[in-house]
């Protein structure tokens, strides 16, 4: 979408008092299949991965903040969001192991079954 407002000839600008408000209201499967496909992706870009090595504390930090916040809220909330983490934690890992997952089992792991149908003829290597 953005590239379209783009080759619409507007322009991007930043400005500091802008916000930007974002969810997903996914479940606990489409979770671990997001984070799988987010694995797979970066399994085959290794130099977006190696960018993201930087990057991976803050990764973590965020993970104990959010565990500390829904501790302090409440404990199904803590339990929800250990759930919900490990999934993506899991997904993730699974994705970047995707060359040992047979193509049959890819396809339901993944966000996208249809991007794994054009692989059923043929040998994937990805």
């Amino acid at each position: 979408m953005c590239s379209a407002i783009l080759a619409a000839g507007y322009e991007h600008r930043y400005c500091a008092q802008a916000t930007v408000s974002h969810a997903h209201n996914y479940t606990l499967g489409q979770e671990f299949r997001r984070y799988f496909d987010t694995g797979l992706f970066h399994q085959s870009q290794p130099k977006i991965r190696r960018m993201l090595r930087s990057t991976q504390s803050e990764g973590v930090g965020y993970v104990r903040a959010e565990l500390r916040f829904a501790y302090r809220q409440s404990v199904p909330l803590f339990i929800q969001s250990l759930v919900r983490n490990a999934l993506r934690a899991l997904g993730y890992s699974a994705g970047l192991l995707h060359r040992a997952i047979p193509l049959g089992i890819k396809s339901h792991l993944s966000h996208s079954p249809a991007y794994w149908a054009s692989f059923k003829q043929k040998s994937f290597s990805g």
